[in-house]
């Protein structure tokens, strides 16, 4: 694996951390918050990004 392919592949990791995060704060944000370990401003950002800006 090329250097390339290894930060593809961190991206690709990347955001499919993002996307779960973000069902979790959708589907019950206190347990979410609590799992994911964020405060109440950045659930709030995560939560808010779209497809695009993630």
């Amino acid at each position: 694996m090329n250097g390339r392919e290894t930060l593809e592949s961190i991206r690709e990791i990347n955001l499919s951390h993002i996307m779960l995060a973000q069902r979790l704060l959708r589907e019950d944000r206190a347990i979410g918050m609590f799992r994911l370990g964020l405060s109440k401003e950045l659930a709030d950002l995560l939560s808010g990004l779209t497809l695009a800006q993630v």
